[in-house]
């Protein structure tokens, strides 16, 4: 039953939580204080993408140093200014070597980029952690949730879902909510008949709507409720995965797959769903992938498309408005800088171990941070922090 549980809670994490685990199995045994003195040279080496033909005349301005880019390293969270300094451990697990291993889900910032949440899986349930960088302190808010959370955008409060049944990963009690101010929780949203298991809640700009997987749908249906009648349905599409909310509108971008076959090589397409008119439009994806993802930019005009198929990972950045695409650099992306010029993203190295690279949106240029996987930037830059 633990197992069962878990494959259902690997939808969280921006879907990738396979690939963090391997990627932090294979990394060398090194100390924690030696991780990032693995290869010093590396650090902060601006290098020529592999797809740009031409160097350009003037390097790209380096990312702010300011701010903070948490990430994940041999089953741990850690953090890392944008110019490689600060290395700093915030938690102490063990490599993952069976179902009573601790294992890192998801990690997002709040909106104003103080604190930072986390979820932990063990023993089939997720703990919510919440992390001060400026006071080194963590504080556990949730005993016992499916892992899956998202911060509202006052960043007062946050929606989590419910952890499975013992009796079947399929049902759960709903979305539920915690006040940050005094702790309390209340659920907000309730299983239905049609709808008995809700995971990985995701809240809209305006906190007046919730998207959500749908339990046992897994990955090819998501439902959406209501905030304030709390009212529950599902989305009358198949196939979709990784939907993401914009930043700044109601609109929700997924990744669509023909009749919903979401495993199989079949056609791929960026589907956008305007909820206030429930206008759609899809756009043929440039090329084929086994695993893919999306993340908005920060003002909501580009997508960054993340591909996986094999061993190579490459990103795409895609205009909503003109639906341009245009390939940028090898690597997972995985979350964009606060002013959208760089973006964060994880690669193989010829050695296999999984790395962390800054890419300049402008240039393509990549600058090489540390080792690690799911790289997710501090939304605003804070001197000081």
């Amino acid at each position: 039953m633990l197992l069962a549980n878990l494959e259902k809670m690997k939808i969280h994490i921006y879907s990738f939580i396979v690939l963090v685990l391997l990627s932090n199995a294979c990394v060398p045994s090194t100390t924690a204080t030696e991780m990032i003195q693995v290869e010093p040279s590396t650090a902060n080496i601006i290098t020529s993408p592999a797809n740009s033909n031409a160097t350009p005349a003037t390097p790209p301005q380096p990312p702010n140093p300011n701010g903070w880019i948490s990430f994940i390293y041999k089953n741990n969270l850690w953090l890392i200014h944008p110019d490689g300094s600060g290395l700093n451990q915030i938690t102490s697990n063990t490599l993952p070597k069976d179902n009573q291993t601790v294992s890192i889900i998801h990690h997002e910032w709040s909106p104003d980029g103080s604190r930072l949440a986390y979820s932990q899986l063990a023993h089939g349930e997720a703990d919510i952690f919440l992390y001060d960088p400026k006071t080194d302190e963590t504080l556990k808010l949730v005993f016992g949730s499916g892992g899956g959370f998202n911060w509202s955008s006052n960043g007062r409060q946050i929606i989590y879902d419910s952890p499975p049944e013992w009796f079947d990963p399929n049902l759960n009690n709903g979305i539920w909510l915690i006040n940050l101010e005094n702790l309390k929780k209340r659920r907000i949203v309730p299983p239905t008949n049609e709808i008995s298991g809700m995971l990985n809640p995701k809240w809209s700009i305006d906190g007046s709507q919730v998207i959500f997987n749908i339990a046992s749908q897994i990955p090819s249906e998501y439902g959406i409720s209501d905030f304030a009648t709390r009212s529950a349905f599902s989305l009358p599409y198949t196939g979709l995965t990784n939907c993401e909310w914009s930043p700044v509108d109601l609109i929700i971008a997924c990744i669509k797959h023909r009749a919903g076959e979401a495993s199989a090589k079949t056609d791929q397409q960026l589907f956008y769903l305007h909820l206030d008119d429930r206008q759609e439009r899809t756009v043929p994806l440039r090329v084929y992938a086994n695993q893919v993802q999306l993340v908005w930019s920060p003002d909501g005009n580009d997508l960054a498309i993340g591909y996986i198929d094999e061993n190579r990972r490459w990103t795409d950045i895609v205009s909503s408005e003109t639906d341009e695409f245009n390939e940028l650099s090898s690597g997972l992306v995985s979350s964009w800088s606060p002013d959208g010029n760089w973006i964060a993203v994880s690669d193989l190295s010829l050695d296999g171990m999984s790395r962390i690279y800054l890419i300049s949106v402008q240039s393509g240029e990549r600058v090489a941070l540390t080792e690690g996987t799911s790289p997710v930037w501090q939304p605003f830059i804070r001197a000081g922090d």
